[in-house]
């Protein structure tokens, strides 16, 4: 991981998202935005450590029970490339807790992860959304708080 920031906990599984730097191309990040429809998503200043000791803070918090999904859609214009982060769990995730992270592009899936839970690795990701009006990030889970960490548009 490129990024480390200070770190405090939650006492509920987290997702972190970590976005990756280019220094050659602007860069727009996600939690600076206002989604255009959202539940249960909010930004967050909260600082917070990954079940591998990674540190991360500047998040997007969301909260889920049961399966039920959470959402947060963004308008992008087509100003952009690129999606670009790193998808990884918070160390005081309780045990049993998962979470499922996908993104969608004008009604397009672009990316699912696996279920994640503590023992699961951080994963890289970059995916093109050039073209795409709108991007989607639903989150569904048992327990699962997700923190959306700087994820960056390119």
């Amino acid at each position: 991981m490129k990024i480390l920031n200070l770190i405090s906990t939650l006492s509920m599984i987290s997702l972190l998202i970590v976005g990756c730097e280019n220094s050659n191309k602007e860069v727009t990040y996600l939690h600076s935005l206002q989604p255009i429809s959202s539940n249960c998503y909010i930004t967050s200043e909260n600082s917070l450590i990954d079940t591998f000791g990674n540190e991360y803070s500047q998040n997007i918090n969301t909260f889920s029970m049961n399966g039920t999904e959470h959402f947060a859609t963004y308008y992008l214009n087509k100003d952009y490339s690129y999606l670009i982060g790193t998808i990884a769990i918070e160390q005081d995730s309780p045990n049993g807790s998962n979470a499922i992270i996908t993104i969608y592009a004008n009604n397009k899936i672009l990316y699912t992860s696996n279920q994640l839970d503590a023992s699961s690795q951080p994963i890289d990701f970059s995916i093109n959304v050039n073209d795409y009006e709108y991007i989607t990030i639903t989150h569904t889970g048992n327990g699962a708080i997700p923190i959306l960490y700087n994820w960056k548009l390119e």
